[in-house]
Protein backbone atom coordinates (compact mmCIF):
# COMPACT_ATOMS: atom_id res chain seq x y z
CA UNK A 1 0.00 0.00 0.00
CA UNK A 2 2.16 2.35 0.75
CA UNK A 3 4.28 2.35 -2.61
CA UNK A 4 0.93 2.76 -4.46
CA UNK A 5 0.97 5.77 -2.24
CA UNK A 6 4.06 7.22 -3.22
CA UNK A 7 2.98 7.03 -6.64
CA UNK A 8 0.04 8.69 -5.96
CA UNK A 9 1.99 11.59 -4.66
CA UNK A 10 4.24 11.71 -7.42
CA UNK A 11 1.32 11.64 -9.87
CA UNK A 12 0.44 14.81 -8.00
CA UNK A 13 3.77 16.40 -8.35
CA UNK A 14 4.97 15.89 -5.02
CA UNK A 15 8.92 14.82 -4.08
CA UNK A 16 8.81 11.40 -2.16
CA UNK A 17 11.04 9.31 0.01
CA UNK A 18 9.58 5.75 0.61
CA UNK A 19 11.45 3.76 3.30
CA UNK A 20 10.73 0.40 4.42
CA UNK A 21 12.13 -0.58 6.78
CA UNK A 22 12.77 -4.52 5.99
CA UNK A 23 14.30 -3.37 2.87
CA UNK A 24 16.85 -0.89 4.85
CA UNK A 25 17.01 -4.20 7.08
CA UNK A 26 18.53 -6.64 4.54
CA UNK A 27 20.46 -3.85 2.98
CA UNK A 28 22.39 -3.86 6.28
CA UNK A 29 22.64 -7.28 7.27
CA UNK A 30 22.12 -9.12 4.29
CA UNK A 31 21.46 -12.82 4.57
CA UNK A 32 21.81 -12.41 8.18
CA UNK A 33 18.68 -10.54 8.28
CA UNK A 34 16.56 -12.84 5.87
CA UNK A 35 17.60 -15.98 8.14
CA UNK A 36 16.59 -14.46 11.92
CA UNK A 37 13.54 -15.79 12.85
CA UNK A 38 10.81 -13.52 13.99
CA UNK A 39 11.27 -12.48 17.64
CA UNK A 40 14.53 -13.94 17.98
CA UNK A 41 17.39 -11.72 19.65
CA UNK A 42 19.36 -11.00 16.73
CA UNK A 43 16.02 -9.62 14.64
CA UNK A 44 15.18 -7.74 17.27
CA UNK A 45 19.07 -6.43 17.27
CA UNK A 46 18.81 -5.75 13.46
CA UNK A 47 15.36 -4.28 13.63
CA UNK A 48 16.30 -1.77 16.33
CA UNK A 49 19.86 -0.52 13.95
CA UNK A 50 17.65 -0.40 11.11
CA UNK A 51 15.32 2.37 12.77
CA UNK A 52 18.25 4.02 14.32
CA UNK A 53 19.50 4.40 11.07
CA UNK A 54 16.43 5.68 9.62
CA UNK A 55 15.54 8.34 12.25
CA UNK A 56 19.31 9.82 12.63
CA UNK A 57 20.41 10.42 8.81
CA UNK A 58 17.95 8.68 5.72
CA UNK A 59 14.31 10.59 7.65
CA UNK A 60 16.00 13.43 8.57
CA UNK A 61 17.67 14.29 5.75
CA UNK A 62 14.79 13.63 3.09
CA UNK A 63 12.48 16.38 5.24
CA UNK A 64 15.55 18.78 4.53
CA UNK A 65 15.13 18.08 0.98
CA UNK A 66 11.25 19.03 1.18
CA UNK A 67 10.50 15.09 0.40
CA UNK A 68 7.55 13.75 2.14
CA UNK A 69 8.87 10.52 3.92
CA UNK A 70 6.75 7.34 3.38
CA UNK A 71 8.21 4.40 6.02
CA UNK A 72 6.81 0.88 6.35
CA UNK A 73 7.49 -0.67 9.34
CA UNK A 74 5.01 -3.49 10.28
CA UNK A 75 3.48 -3.63 13.98
CA UNK A 76 5.61 -0.72 15.23
CA UNK A 77 4.95 0.11 18.96
CA UNK A 78 4.27 3.57 19.92
CA UNK A 79 7.58 4.12 21.04
CA UNK A 80 8.59 4.60 17.60
CA UNK A 81 5.76 6.93 16.75
CA UNK A 82 6.74 9.07 19.58
CA UNK A 83 10.53 8.59 18.28
CA UNK A 84 9.39 9.69 14.79
CA UNK A 85 7.63 12.75 16.22
CA UNK A 86 10.79 13.78 17.75
CA UNK A 87 12.59 13.78 14.35
CA UNK A 88 10.24 15.88 13.18
CA UNK A 89 10.18 18.44 16.07
CA UNK A 90 14.22 18.45 15.61
CA UNK A 91 13.68 19.11 11.30
CA UNK A 92 10.72 21.52 12.09
CA UNK A 93 8.63 19.93 10.06
CA UNK A 94 4.91 18.27 10.85
CA UNK A 95 4.98 14.73 9.92
CA UNK A 96 1.52 13.11 9.60
CA UNK A 97 1.61 9.08 10.07
CA UNK A 98 -0.65 6.51 9.21
CA UNK A 99 -1.55 3.60 10.88
CA UNK A 100 -2.94 0.44 9.17
CA UNK A 101 -4.63 -1.68 10.86
CA UNK A 102 -2.39 -5.60 10.86
CA UNK A 103 -4.02 -7.99 8.76
CA UNK A 104 -4.66 -11.73 10.19
CA UNK A 105 -2.34 -13.76 10.21
CA UNK A 106 -3.62 -15.71 7.91
CA UNK A 107 -3.91 -13.35 5.40
CA UNK A 108 -0.38 -12.52 6.01
CA UNK A 109 0.69 -15.74 4.78
CA UNK A 110 -2.01 -15.94 2.12
CA UNK A 111 0.04 -12.62 0.51
CA UNK A 112 3.66 -13.53 1.11
CA UNK A 113 2.88 -17.06 0.01
CA UNK A 114 1.23 -15.33 -3.47
CA UNK A 115 4.48 -12.91 -3.59
CA UNK A 116 7.10 -14.86 -5.78
CA UNK A 117 9.44 -12.28 -5.28
CA UNK A 118 9.50 -11.81 -1.59
CA UNK A 119 11.98 -13.24 0.81
CA UNK A 120 9.83 -11.90 3.93
CA UNK A 121 10.25 -13.83 6.70
CA UNK A 122 6.45 -13.75 7.07
CA UNK A 123 7.00 -17.10 4.41
CA UNK A 124 8.00 -19.08 7.07
CA UNK A 125 4.85 -18.29 9.40
CA UNK A 126 2.80 -21.39 8.34
CA UNK A 127 5.16 -24.02 9.42
CA UNK A 128 6.40 -22.50 12.82
CA UNK A 129 4.11 -21.97 16.01
CA UNK A 130 6.48 -20.28 17.40
CA UNK A 131 6.70 -17.72 14.90
CA UNK A 132 3.29 -17.46 14.63
CA UNK A 133 2.69 -16.68 18.35
CA UNK A 134 5.30 -14.16 18.34
CA UNK A 135 3.65 -12.23 15.56
CA UNK A 136 0.06 -12.28 16.86
CA UNK A 137 1.58 -10.97 20.26
CA UNK A 138 3.07 -8.59 18.04
CA UNK A 139 -0.12 -7.59 16.49
CA UNK A 140 -1.38 -7.37 19.98
CA UNK A 141 1.00 -5.21 21.19
CA UNK A 142 0.52 -2.58 18.34
CA UNK A 143 -3.35 -2.20 18.43
CA UNK A 144 -3.05 -1.76 22.25
CA UNK A 145 -0.26 0.88 21.63
CA UNK A 146 -2.84 3.03 19.62
CA UNK A 147 -6.27 1.58 21.33
CA UNK A 148 -7.93 4.98 22.52
CA UNK A 149 -5.10 7.47 22.09
CA UNK A 150 -5.06 10.58 19.87
CA UNK A 151 -2.23 12.10 17.60
CA UNK A 152 -1.35 13.09 14.30
CA UNK A 153 -2.49 9.66 12.79
CA UNK A 154 -4.83 8.57 10.93
CA UNK A 155 -5.91 5.03 11.88
CA UNK A 156 -6.62 3.09 8.34
CA UNK A 157 -8.44 -0.38 9.21
CA UNK A 158 -8.41 -3.35 7.35
CA UNK A 159 -10.06 -3.08 3.44
CA UNK A 160 -9.80 -3.30 0.17
CA UNK A 161 -6.46 -1.74 -0.80
CA UNK A 162 -7.49 1.21 -3.01
CA UNK A 163 -10.16 2.06 -0.68
CA UNK A 164 -7.32 2.24 1.58
CA UNK A 165 -4.47 4.13 -0.22
CA UNK A 166 -6.97 6.92 -1.11
CA UNK A 167 -8.07 7.40 2.19
CA UNK A 168 -4.47 7.78 3.46
CA UNK A 169 -3.92 10.24 0.34
CA UNK A 170 -6.75 12.35 1.73
CA UNK A 171 -4.73 12.38 4.76
CA UNK A 172 -1.77 12.83 4.13
CA UNK A 173 -2.72 16.06 1.70
CA UNK A 174 -4.63 17.19 4.29
CA UNK A 175 -8.08 17.33 2.49
CA UNK A 176 -9.76 15.20 5.08
CA UNK A 177 -12.01 18.57 7.06
CA UNK A 178 -10.24 21.34 5.59
CA UNK A 179 -12.81 24.03 5.02
CA UNK A 180 -14.33 24.54 1.88
CA UNK A 181 -13.15 21.30 -0.04
CA UNK A 182 -14.66 18.73 -1.86
CA UNK A 183 -14.01 15.83 0.10
CA UNK A 184 -16.92 13.00 -0.97
CA UNK A 185 -18.29 12.81 -4.53
CA UNK A 186 -21.58 10.82 -4.43
CA UNK A 187 -23.16 8.96 -7.41
CA UNK A 188 -26.34 7.94 -8.60
CA UNK A 189 -26.40 4.79 -11.27
CA UNK A 190 -29.57 3.93 -13.05
CA UNK A 191 -29.74 6.64 -15.50
CA UNK A 192 -26.06 7.52 -14.90
CA UNK A 193 -23.81 5.11 -14.90
CA UNK A 194 -25.84 2.20 -16.76
CA UNK A 195 -28.52 3.25 -19.54
CA UNK A 196 -30.94 1.48 -17.16
CA UNK A 197 -34.16 3.76 -17.46
CA UNK A 198 -35.28 3.11 -21.32
CA UNK A 199 -34.87 -0.66 -19.96
CA UNK A 200 -37.78 0.21 -17.26
CA UNK A 201 -39.45 2.67 -19.37
CA UNK A 202 -40.10 -0.67 -21.81
CA UNK A 203 -40.96 -3.17 -18.84
CA UNK A 204 -43.49 -0.48 -17.40
CA UNK A 205 -44.82 -0.11 -20.55
CA UNK A 206 -45.86 -4.08 -21.37
CA UNK A 207 -46.86 -4.24 -17.71
CA UNK A 208 -49.36 -1.56 -17.95
CA UNK A 209 -50.64 -2.87 -21.80
CA UNK A 210 -51.69 -6.04 -19.72
CA UNK A 211 -53.74 -4.25 -17.81
CA UNK A 212 -54.77 -1.12 -19.36
CA UNK A 213 -55.92 -0.76 -22.70
CA UNK A 214 -53.98 2.94 -22.41
CA UNK A 215 -50.68 2.57 -23.24
CA UNK A 216 -48.26 3.80 -20.90
CA UNK A 217 -46.47 7.49 -22.44
CA UNK A 218 -42.84 8.69 -22.11
CA UNK A 219 -44.68 12.09 -20.76
CA UNK A 220 -45.85 10.24 -17.94
CA UNK A 221 -42.73 7.95 -16.83
CA UNK A 222 -40.66 10.73 -17.25
CA UNK A 223 -41.68 12.49 -13.88
CA UNK A 224 -41.32 9.68 -12.08
CA UNK A 225 -37.72 8.44 -12.61
CA UNK A 226 -35.14 8.88 -9.95
CA UNK A 227 -38.26 7.09 -7.73
CA UNK A 228 -37.93 3.85 -5.90
CA UNK A 229 -40.05 0.61 -7.68
CA UNK A 230 -42.69 0.50 -5.51
CA UNK A 231 -43.55 4.38 -5.71
CA UNK A 232 -43.03 4.48 -9.82
CA UNK A 233 -45.34 1.30 -9.47
CA UNK A 234 -48.54 3.29 -7.33
CA UNK A 235 -48.17 6.37 -9.62
CA UNK A 236 -48.89 4.05 -12.42
CA UNK A 237 -51.19 2.53 -10.72
CA UNK A 238 -52.94 5.63 -10.21
CA UNK A 239 -52.30 7.56 -13.38
CA UNK A 240 -53.39 4.75 -15.26
CA UNK A 241 -56.53 3.96 -13.48
CA UNK A 242 -55.44 0.04 -12.19
CA UNK A 243 -55.23 -1.46 -9.01
CA UNK A 244 -51.72 -4.17 -8.75
CA UNK A 245 -50.12 -4.78 -6.03
CA UNK A 246 -46.34 -4.50 -5.77
CA UNK A 247 -46.11 -8.13 -5.63
CA UNK A 248 -48.02 -8.93 -8.44
CA UNK A 249 -46.37 -6.00 -10.54
CA UNK A 250 -42.99 -7.61 -9.70
CA UNK A 251 -43.49 -11.24 -10.77
CA UNK A 252 -43.69 -9.61 -14.23
CA UNK A 253 -40.91 -7.37 -13.81
CA UNK A 254 -38.31 -9.24 -12.29
CA UNK A 255 -37.79 -12.00 -14.93
CA UNK A 256 -38.61 -9.40 -17.97
CA UNK A 257 -36.41 -6.82 -16.64
CA UNK A 258 -33.75 -9.49 -16.36
CA UNK A 259 -33.95 -10.83 -19.75
CA UNK A 260 -33.45 -6.92 -21.43
CA UNK A 261 -30.17 -6.58 -19.15
CA UNK A 262 -28.90 -9.77 -20.65
CA UNK A 263 -29.66 -8.93 -24.13
CA UNK A 264 -29.82 -4.33 -23.89
CA UNK A 265 -27.60 -3.42 -20.96
CA UNK A 266 -24.97 -0.66 -21.18
CA UNK A 267 -22.98 1.65 -19.42
CA UNK A 268 -22.74 5.51 -19.95
CA UNK A 269 -19.42 5.36 -21.06
CA UNK A 270 -18.60 9.84 -20.75
CA UNK A 271 -19.83 9.46 -16.99
CA UNK A 272 -17.80 6.31 -16.07
CA UNK A 273 -14.73 7.60 -17.53
CA UNK A 274 -15.78 10.72 -14.66
CA UNK A 275 -16.38 8.57 -11.99
CA UNK A 276 -12.46 7.02 -12.72
CA UNK A 277 -11.04 10.06 -13.51
CA UNK A 278 -11.78 11.51 -9.56
CA UNK A 279 -11.03 8.08 -8.51
CA UNK A 280 -7.71 8.78 -9.74
CA UNK A 281 -6.81 11.43 -8.27
CA UNK A 282 -7.00 10.08 -4.97
CA UNK A 283 -8.23 12.38 -2.96
CA UNK A 284 -11.84 11.97 -2.40
CA UNK A 285 -14.31 9.39 -0.77
CA UNK A 286 -16.15 8.15 -3.45
CA UNK A 287 -20.04 6.26 -2.68
CA UNK A 288 -23.15 5.18 -4.36
CA UNK A 289 -26.99 7.07 -3.23
CA UNK A 290 -29.73 4.80 -5.16
CA UNK A 291 -33.54 4.38 -5.16
CA UNK A 292 -32.20 1.09 -6.49
CA UNK A 293 -32.10 -2.03 -4.20
CA UNK A 294 -28.07 -3.15 -3.10
CA UNK A 295 -27.82 -6.28 -5.36
CA UNK A 296 -28.38 -4.58 -8.34
CA UNK A 297 -26.70 -2.11 -7.66
CA UNK A 298 -23.75 -4.01 -6.90
CA UNK A 299 -23.86 -5.88 -10.11
CA UNK A 300 -24.42 -2.62 -12.24
CA UNK A 301 -21.09 -1.12 -10.46
CA UNK A 302 -19.58 -3.87 -11.51
CA UNK A 303 -20.84 -4.05 -15.06
CA UNK A 304 -19.46 -1.09 -15.05
CA UNK A 305 -16.13 -2.68 -13.86
CA UNK A 306 -15.76 0.04 -11.01
CA UNK A 307 -17.21 -0.86 -8.08
CA UNK A 308 -13.86 -1.44 -6.42
CA UNK A 309 -13.67 2.54 -6.83
CA UNK A 310 -16.56 3.27 -4.18
CA UNK A 311 -16.11 3.20 -0.58
CA UNK A 312 -19.99 3.29 0.35
CA UNK A 313 -23.04 1.86 -1.44
CA UNK A 314 -26.70 2.81 -0.28
CA UNK A 315 -29.52 1.18 -2.10
CA UNK A 316 -33.13 2.06 -1.18
CA UNK A 317 -34.40 4.02 -0.09
CA UNK A 318 -32.65 6.50 -1.35
CA UNK A 319 -30.89 8.59 1.80
CA UNK A 320 -28.09 10.79 1.06
CA UNK A 321 -27.60 11.12 4.83
CA UNK A 322 -26.68 8.16 5.51
CA UNK A 323 -24.12 7.73 2.95
CA UNK A 324 -22.86 11.31 4.33
CA UNK A 325 -22.99 9.19 7.62
CA UNK A 326 -21.31 6.21 6.12
CA UNK A 327 -18.50 8.16 4.35
CA UNK A 328 -17.81 10.11 7.93
CA UNK A 329 -18.09 13.83 6.08
CA UNK A 330 -20.47 16.99 6.19
CA UNK A 331 -22.75 17.93 3.09
CA UNK A 332 -20.71 20.83 2.72
CA UNK A 333 -17.62 19.05 1.42
CA UNK A 334 -20.02 16.54 -0.80
CA UNK A 335 -20.74 16.98 -4.57
CA UNK A 336 -23.30 14.54 -5.98
CA UNK A 337 -24.18 13.64 -9.51
CA UNK A 338 -28.33 12.52 -10.14
CA UNK A 339 -29.70 12.58 -13.76
CA UNK A 340 -33.34 13.27 -12.77
CA UNK A 341 -35.26 16.27 -11.14
CA UNK A 342 -36.30 13.98 -8.34
CA UNK A 343 -32.41 12.91 -7.58
CA UNK A 344 -31.16 16.51 -7.61
CA UNK A 345 -34.29 17.10 -5.02
CA UNK A 346 -33.04 14.19 -2.49
CA UNK A 347 -29.20 15.21 -2.81
CA UNK A 348 -30.54 19.05 -2.49
CA UNK A 349 -32.85 18.31 0.76
CA UNK A 350 -29.58 17.13 2.51
CA UNK A 351 -27.13 19.90 1.72
CA UNK A 352 -25.42 18.78 -0.96
CA UNK A 353 -24.62 20.77 -4.23
CA UNK A 354 -26.15 18.67 -7.21
CA UNK A 355 -24.03 18.29 -10.81
CA UNK A 356 -27.00 16.97 -13.44
CA UNK A 357 -25.51 14.48 -16.04
CA UNK A 358 -28.78 13.68 -17.74
CA UNK A 359 -29.19 10.83 -20.44
CA UNK A 360 -31.00 11.32 -23.59
CA UNK A 361 -34.26 10.16 -21.88
CA UNK A 362 -33.80 12.94 -18.96
CA UNK A 363 -32.19 15.52 -21.15
CA UNK A 364 -35.06 17.75 -21.44
CA UNK A 365 -36.46 17.82 -18.13
CA UNK A 366 -36.38 20.74 -15.42
CA UNK A 367 -33.11 20.23 -13.74
CA UNK A 368 -32.95 24.24 -12.65
CA UNK A 369 -32.44 22.62 -8.95
CA UNK A 370 -28.92 21.67 -10.27
CA UNK A 371 -26.04 23.50 -9.32
CA UNK A 372 -24.41 22.58 -13.09
CA UNK A 373 -26.12 21.12 -15.18
CA UNK A 374 -23.74 18.89 -17.72
CA UNK A 375 -25.52 17.72 -20.81
CA UNK A 376 -25.67 14.46 -22.81
CA UNK A 377 -22.73 14.76 -24.87
CA UNK A 378 -21.25 17.69 -23.82
CA UNK A 379 -17.82 17.35 -22.39
CA UNK A 380 -16.73 16.61 -18.94
CA UNK A 381 -14.21 16.09 -17.23
CA UNK A 382 -13.21 16.10 -12.99
CA UNK A 383 -10.65 19.46 -13.32
CA UNK A 384 -13.70 21.11 -15.26
CA UNK A 385 -16.47 20.31 -12.57
CA UNK A 386 -14.05 21.38 -9.72
CA UNK A 387 -13.24 24.49 -10.94
CA UNK A 388 -16.70 25.63 -11.50
CA UNK A 389 -18.00 24.14 -8.33
CA UNK A 390 -15.53 25.85 -6.16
Amino acid sequence: MARKLAWRLLRRNFTVALFDIDDVRRELFGQADIDAPIGSDDNKRMYAAAHEYLFKDAIPQAIRSGAIPIMVATHSRRELYDRAFEVSEKCRATLKFVLLEPPSIEETIRRAESDTTSVSDTKNLAGDPDQMREYQLSTERFLESYKGKTGNYTWIPQGEPEKMVRKALRYVLGTDGREGRIEGLLFDVDGLLVDTERLKFQVWQELVLLHSSSPLTQEEFLPLIGLSGKRVGEEICRIKGFSLSYDAMNEFRRPRTAELRRTSLSAISENVALVREFAEDGSFALGVISSEKRPVLEENLRFCGIRDLFEVVVGEPKDYQRGLDELGLSAETCLAFEDSPNGIAAAKKAGIRCIALPNELTDGLNLDQADLVIRSGEARSAQMILEKMG
